[in-house]
């Protein structure tokens, strides 16, 4: 068939179907040589925060990633425009995971409305899958655009949970370090607590 006849083949599918878009990321998973084998025990057994690309294991994957980066694949995400940034909440690691939004996060984080709304990064509360199993927290950098999961771990410290109730607290960058998002509500609160105290 005349290569004329398959691209107007395609430009009426393509009209007749819509437009299909996806979005590019960096799709790759670190060696656990950074982490200790309990912190490996844990990443093995979560089962409710994100998918493992075993065959994508890459020794730069948590480093600044470009096409030339060993063992990196490339993803196409079709139903959200993001890419990930994922990992565990331990500092000194260098375990990192990252590929499409919709293709690396369950489908628990996938369907959360504040992660969807605006990128950036978020600390998330890991529920253990077996009762007795402790969990990990993990960070969860979503970025928007074509490879745009190419950047190296952000620094942070050791972050521990503002409020434990809310599985996902937002993060800022702040002065080169992942912290807490300062939440304008707080004083409130903790005036309105103070007037009932005082009332009492």
């Amino acid at each position: 068939m005349p290569n004329g006849m398959l691209m107007r083949i395609f430009c009426l599918l393509s009209a007749y179907f819509g437009v299909a878009y996806a979005t590019g990321c960096y799709r790759c998973v670190s060696k656990e040589d950074s982490l200790d084998p309990i912190t490996r025990i844990q990443i093995r057994n979560q089962i409710d925060t994100f998918f493992v690309p075993v065959e994508a294991r890459s020794p730069g994957c948590s480093q600044t990633i470009d096409e030339d980066t060993p063992n990196v694949e490339l993803q196409l995400c079709s139903v959200f425009p993001y890419c990930v940034t994922l990992m565990p909440n331990v500092p000194n690691s260098t375990y990192v995971v990252r590929g499409c939004f919709e293709l690396t996060l369950r489908s628990n984080l996938r369907e959360n409305q504040a992660l969807r709304e605006a990128p950036g990064c978020f600390l998330i509360k890991s529920r253990p899958g077996v009762p007795a199993n402790s969990t990990l927290d993990y960070i969860v950098c979503i970025c928007e655009g074509d490879y745009c999961n190419y950047e190296p771990i952000p620094h942070f410290e050791d972050i521990s949970y503002m409020d434990p109730r809310k599985p996902i607290q937002r993060l800022a960058n702040h002065n080169g370090t992942l912290q807490f998002v300062s939440s304008s509500s707080s004083p409130n609160l903790i005036i309105f607590y103070v007037m009932l105290d005082i009332s009492l």
